[in-house]
């Protein structure tokens, strides 16, 4: 620490010194030249000896870099060498803060920044030397781009190697500086590129973000990792990271800090470590392991495409007007359709184009696939279909080989996230930023597991119960190798093991809204065993095809390559094929599909392999079978078939989500001897096949036609945005909005309230800044806002003093906390849920109220002119009655017949008087009311006469609050656009609300039931007595 002798030495010789109110550790001392205009960056140097270092790095600054575009600050840390006493020598050139105690290169920092008058702040450690062009490279790239929020120079070590050309930040918060010990001059890191980080020896930012973040976060200090979560933050709010490798800057790495990772501020890599992956652990997720873990390079080291280089980006960018954007997951090429699971994407491809949606595909290389020709993306592009194709990283497939080598399911270790997919994923959806991502396959679960995709509405389509499939599958796997073909062919060979899906499946459809199911049982399974996903049935989609039928060929099995198929076949080649043929010798089958290439021609099976064109296929047969004794999912052939005019023929357990109709459009077999009877009566009646398949096309039509597809993902998604609304506002009414509840009102000690320009709202604040006042009496409050609001709180106790708000300018002296109200209560989901609108500002105020009373004061003058001008106006001392029926603020709440009400209520209650406030006067003048806006009687004066009133009729407006809240008299009140729950205030229920049918309701998403849509007009406006 300096001493004091030596902080007045300090101070006499400065040219001006003014000592920082909010940090007295620390003394400022401007130098002449810090005030000049023009300064485009600031430079902040913190320093803590080392003073050799300190003179190098300034000399070098001076001798490299322009005069006319930079100033100097440098904060020192208390240094105890001969530091103060160089500083002081160069005040002249750059502008000092000396700290009394080491704060730490991060407080240090935000010291520097807090009076840097540059675009840009450059953070420079005093043990580096800038190279030619250092400063200027950096703002060059940093205004090429509005959206480069952070640039890093190129740091290098004083024997010319590499230190860092950017950092990578891995899954675990740990980090890397990318070429470190290689070759400056390589090609590989003399490209500007985006980059995780860079080093803060060397860093460039704009100000305003820098404010805007908030600074260089505390947790960090002293010191280590401040700059990581800098560049965190600035990724967050929508900016890059850029590395600039034209800034080349010569840095004595860590000669401040020193070496000791056990002690010194070096000990702060590790604890700081800890705290940037809680505070980051969702954007970590995005993040690649490090190379200790997978020995691969991460995805971030590329420094090409930098997280990107695995995608072949083919954009689409739309410019019409659309009614959504879809981000469609799936890992393979449908093109052409070779499964069921392929042509269900295609179909929900199509029917989103039909929904006007723009559509990005997002398919993988991971896996052996179909390519890609560019003739089918054209195709795509014409249709607005935006295709990103991931190729996969080595580190992908090593994940995927070690999870097959594990020979477990997939899911049943809780995910299934190759690190690069996930990574690219992720970018692509904050990219294309869509309302609807939709994931295949339940494998992929764990894709949607971080904050890229909190807000979309997110729906997996799981095509199969994956455990359990894998489970069935097993067992046949084990059946098949041992040659036991007898029980494989049993009919009740998975009723017998009464197989499930796990649990661990089931609750990973429960990070996404939806969950799509393709039969009735699955749905069903889904419903019974989640509690956050909605389980929804859409079953297989088919365009009915239009063919002349002839039913004169062979019937048709298509075969899949999986072991449900072949088990299928066995079935049919033991257990019915042989009887077919003793009572048909001419009986033939012909089958198709992948699975058939494994089984070559015999008597009565016909094996043609995989055909493109199914409709020829369709074309002569007279009807298919489905022999599949299990698996899960719904069989597409068998609505394919149909789609095309030809019956089926399925056992039960399979057929109980098909389109088949028994004995109209197909046949469900229980047994072998039904199946085999079914199977003779189709083969023998081609007629009876054509009928079927009338009425097999016409089922599709009816109700697995792609029209109906389209229509039930539009019912969900609308249905998946509304229960998203809903439970938005439940968590508003329960808990209120957590963001207006982190006010530190302890610690502050001025408070500005900026208020609507509503006497209203100005009315509740009464209450609210009072509740303040008395919970936290230390703090002094402001108050802003026009002549009106002014008039409320003249004369409050709470307010230490009222700051007028001309155009939304206001001086003010320097406050901790504002509250501003202006155009806020509008916008919270909590002013359509039921809550009262005084509770809702206490709410953005950060407090609960003791009492709802509102806190005016007549004062004596305004009490004596008020009783004067009554008695004069109603000598005979009668009934008197409020009325305000115009607002000039919303004319739609306004009530155009109020002479009507006048002359109505003068019959009703002889003897009455009224007293009409607001601004708008009588069309005509009336001797029984006291127009107060003919006689121009101010605010005040209004409200002080009010109190003289026995009863109110008002509109939802300024004397409702006053004649119901304030004076607690009894109010009719007339509403339109607002409902009276949202005005009551439950210390005074004296009132009683009537509708104004004129004018429209907000229909808006009440979870309370709404009670503007229960209330009736009374056309005669019979008020039994002055209790209403």
């Amino acid at each position: 620490m300096t001493n004091n002798n030596e902080n007045k030495k300090v101070l006499m010789n400065s040219s001006s010194v003014s000592l920082h109110q909010n940090d007295k550790k620390s003394i400022r001392c401007h130098s002449p030249q810090g005030n000049k205009s023009g300064v485009i960056s600031s430079i902040i140097i913190p320093v803590f000896n080392k003073v050799e270092y300190t003179k190098k790095c300034l000399e070098a600054l001076f001798k490299n870099t322009p005069g006319d575009i930079y100033e100097i600050i440098v904060v020192d840390n208390a240094s105890s060498d001969e530091t103060p006493e160089f500083l002081k020598r160069m005040i002249n050139k750059l502008e000092v803060i000396t700290n009394q105690e080491n704060m730490g290169f991060t407080s240090a920092c935000n010291q520097g920044a807090k009076i840097a008058k540059g675009n840009y702040l450059v953070f420079l450690n005093n043990d580096t030397e800038p190279q030619p062009g250092w400063l200027e490279s950096m703002v060059k790239l940093a205004e090429s781009d509005s959206k480069i929020g952070i640039v890093g120079s190129k740091l290098v070590y004083p024997d010319g190697r590499l230190q860092e050309a950017g950092g990578i930040i891995f899954c675990d918060g740990s980090g890397s500086n990318f070429g470190r010990g290689g070759n400056p001059y390589e090609e590989g890191f003399n490209d500007a590129c985006e980059v995780d980080y860079c080093s803060g020896a060397c860093l460039l930012v704009r100000k305003e973000l820098f404010e805007n973040i908030g600074g260089m976060d505390h947790r960090y200090s002293p010191a280590y990792y401040e700059e990581t979560d800098l560049c965190f933050a600035a990724r967050e709010k929508g900016y890059t990271v850029m590395y600039a490798p034209n800034s080349v800057v010569i840095h004595h790495e860590s000669i401040t800090a020193g070496d000791d990772t056990s002690s010194g501020f070096k000990k702060y890599l590790e604890i700081n470590r800890i705290k940037f992956v809680e505070k980051w652990k969702d954007a970590l997720t995005l993040q690649d392991p490090p190379l200790r873990e997978t020995g691969m390079r991460p995805v971030t080291a590329d420094r090409k495409w930098l997280g990107r280089r695995h995608l072949r980006i083919w954009p689409f960018k739309s410019h019409e007007k659309r009614n959504g954007k879809v981000l469609i997951f799936l890992p393979h090429n449908p093109f052409p359709p070779r499964t069921g699971a392929h042509r269900r994407t295609l179909s929900i491809v199509e029917a989103f184009y039909s929904m006007n949606y723009d559509i990005t595909l997002f398919a993988t290389r991971i896996y052996p696939d179909n390519e890609w020709p560019e003739q089918l993306v054209s195709e795509m592009r014409k249709r607005r279909i935006q295709l990103f194709l991931y190729d996969g990283t080595a580190s992908d497939k090593k994940y995927i080989e070690e999870k097959k080598a594990l020979k477990k399911n997939f899911v049943e270790s809780g995910i299934f996230i190759p690190p690069g997919l996930c990574h690219a994923l992720s970018e692509v959806c904050r990219s294309f930023d869509p309302d609807v991502v939709w994931v295949n396959y339940s494998y992929y679960a764990g894709l949607v597991r971080n904050t890229a995709f909190s807000s979309r509405i997110k729906l997996i389509e799981v095509h199969d119960l994956v455990t359990l499939n894998r489970k069935m599958a097993d067992a046949l796997l084990v059946d098949f190798k041992n040659q036991n073909y007898e029980q494989i062919a049993n009919i009740d060979y998975f009723s017998k093991r009464q197989l499930s899906a796990d649990e661990s499946e089931y609750k990973y459809y429960d990070l996404f809204d939806g969950t799509i199911a393709l039969s009735v049982f699955e749905r069903n399974c889904i419903k019974a065993n989640t509690g956050q996903t909605k389980p929804f049935y859409i079953p297989m989609a088919y365009e009915p095809q239009r063919l002349n039928n002839t039913y004169s060929g062979s019937p048709l099995f298509a075969i899949g390559d999986n072991l449900f198929n072949m088990q299928g076949y066995a079935f049919f080649a033991m257990k019915i094929l042989p009887r077919l043929l003793k009572n048909e010798p001419q009986f033939e089958l012909q089958i198709t599909g992948d699975g058939s290439k494994q089984i070559p021609s015999t008597t009565g099976i016909r094996s043609r392999g995989f055909v493109d064109d199914v409709s020829s296929l369709y074309l002569h047969t007279p009807f298919t079978i489905c022999p599949l004794i299990g698996g899960t999912g719904q069989q597409i052939k068998i609505v394919e078939s149909m789609a095309y005019g030809v019956p089926a023929i399925a056992l039960a357990n399979i057929a109980a989500s098909s389109p088949i109709e028994h004995g109209v459009n197909g046949f469900i077999a229980a047994n072998e001897d039904e199946f085999e009877n079914y199977v003779m009566m189709l083969f023998r009646d081609r007629d009876l096949c054509r009928r079927m398949g009338e009425a097999a096309r016409k089922k599709i039509e009816a109700a697995f036609s792609k029209t109906m597809l389209t229509g039930t993902i539009q019912n969900i998604i609308t249905y998946l945005k509304a229960e998203k609304c809903m439970k938005r506002l439940n968590q508003f009414k329960s808990s209120f909005n957590e963001q207006f509840w982190n006010r530190n009102y302890e610690r502050a000690s001025t408070l500005l309230i900026r208020c609507a320009p509503a006497i209203g709202d100005a009315l509740y604040l009464t209450a609210i800044v009072m509740e303040i006042k008395k919970r936290y009496p230390h703090i002094r409050i402001y108050l802003s806002g026009n002549h009106v609001v002014e008039a409320v709180f003249r004369g409050h106790q709470a307010v230490s003093a009222f700051v007028p708000d001309i155009v939304n300018k206001i001086s003010v002296p320097k406050t901790d906390i504002i509250i501003d109200y202006n155009n806020v209560i509008a916008n919270l989901p909590e002013y359509y849920n039921g809550i009262g609108l005084m509770d809702i500002m206490a709410n953005i105020a950060g407090v609960r109220l003791g009492q709802r009373g509102i806190i005016y004061t007549i004062t004596p003058e305004e009490r004596e002119w008020a009783q004067k001008e009554v008695r004069t106006f109603s000598p005979s001392g009668g009934m008197l009655i409020g009325l305000h029926f115009t607002t000039d603020k919303d004319i739609k709440r306004s009530y155009p017949h109020g002479e009507k009400v006048i002359s109505l209520l003068s019959r009703q209650f002889d003897g009455a008087r009224f007293i009409l406030f607001g601004k708008d006067p009588l069309a005509k003048e009336n001797p029984l009311v006291y127009d107060c806006t003919s006689r121009q009687i101010s605010l005040r004066n209004q409200i002080a006469i009010s109190s003289h009133c026995n009863a109110f009729i008002t509109i939802d407006s300024a004397f409702f609050h006053i004649g119901h809240n304030f004076c607690c008299k009894p109010t009719l009140l007339i509403c339109g656009l607002t409902s009276p729950e949202l005005l009551g205030n439950p210390a005074t229920e004296c009132f009683t609300p009537i509708r104004n049918e004129a004018l429209p309701c907000l229909s808006c998403y009440w979870r309370t039931k709404c009670i503007v849509k229960q209330i009736r007009f009374s056309k005669n406006l019979h008020i039994p007595g002055p209790s209403f």
